[in-house]
């Protein structure tokens, strides 16, 4: 059984996001408005899944290394390294067609180091995209948190791809 489901992930990161925003609004630096900056939705909810994902793991009695922004090749990283499964996070989905290349690439230079590519968001609006991702790294490798089910199916396709031997 899951600790989280999509919905408290969901909860866990517009909390989060509220209040990084808050926090860095009342910062010295700032001049006291909320900040609309590129890319903190993102970062959040790479923090978020973390730390969801560190309480999971944690509460299977299972010991597993995890790092962020870990280098795949050239300058292709992935969000997370947990053991040898590599995750691409996205809070809002792909921006557009050519993503889906990028993430069918990764996915094979990530094989060469005999890692497991796998890709979560929040939610993918456009089916054309949901779907091409599904064809580019495998139905059993993509999660979309707007599914009820799919975090506990991330959580369970994360941990079969850990116990696996490397190839």
């Amino acid at each position: 059984m899951c600790v989280y489901s999509e919905r408290e992930v969901r909860r866990c990161y517009i909390r989060n996001l509220k209040e990084a925003k808050r926090l860095l609004a009342g910062s010295s630096f700032c001049c006291g408005q909320e900040p609309n900056v590129s890319g903190l939705n993102g970062w959040v909810f790479e923090q978020t899944v973390h730390g969801c994902l560190s309480e999971e793991l944690g509460a299977m009695c299972l010991k597993v290394d995890v790092e962020e922004q870990v280098k795949i090749k050239g300058k292709a990283k992935a969000d997370l390294k947990v053991g040898r499964v590599v995750i691409e996070i996205k809070a809002t989905g792909l921006f557009d067609k050519q993503d889906i290349a990028k993430c069918r690439q990764r996915s094979a230079e990530a094989g060469e180091k005999r890692w497991h590519y796998v890709y979560l968001t929040l939610g993918e609006t456009y089916a054309p995209y949901r779907d091409g991702m599904a064809a580019a790294i495998g139905k059993d490798k993509v999660f979309f948190l707007d599914v009820h089910g799919e975090w506990r199916r991330f959580v369970k396709r994360l941990v079969r791809l850990l116990s696996e031997r490397a190839v």
